[in-house]
């Protein structure tokens, strides 16, 4: 069992404080273990969130009403945006690194 155990596994349980002495024990037995069946209940009261996600759409709607309340403005620079990607594709990350390191 300890093959399929990685450091990120170890790191999550050390973070959210969980026994790991279940691992030493058969897959088959884990679910009469004390220490499996608080785990789980551990687990399963933790909230999962995507923080950096609701940060970016909190931050895309203040900067969207700092720009205008009117809605024709609005789709007016939403058009702008979109032509000057296709005007200018992102690079490659290999070719933005390689140029920012050229400056």
């Amino acid at each position: 069992m300890y093959n399929f155990v990685t450091t990120s596994l170890l790191q999550f349980f050390k973070t959210l404080k969980l026994d790991e002495q279940f691992l030493e024990h058969d897959l088959s037995e884990w679910d009469n273990l004390e220490q499996y069946k608080r785990n789980q209940d551990t687990c399963r009261s933790v909230k999962v969130v995507n923080d950096f996600a609701e940060r970016s759409v909190a931050l895309i709607q203040h900067f969207n009403v700092s720009l205008t309340r009117d809605e024709e403005q609005k789709q007016f620079i939403l058009q702008v945006v979109e032509r000057h990607r296709q005007i200018c594709p992102v690079p490659a990350n290999a070719a933005a690194i390689s140029r920012a390191n050229a400056f």
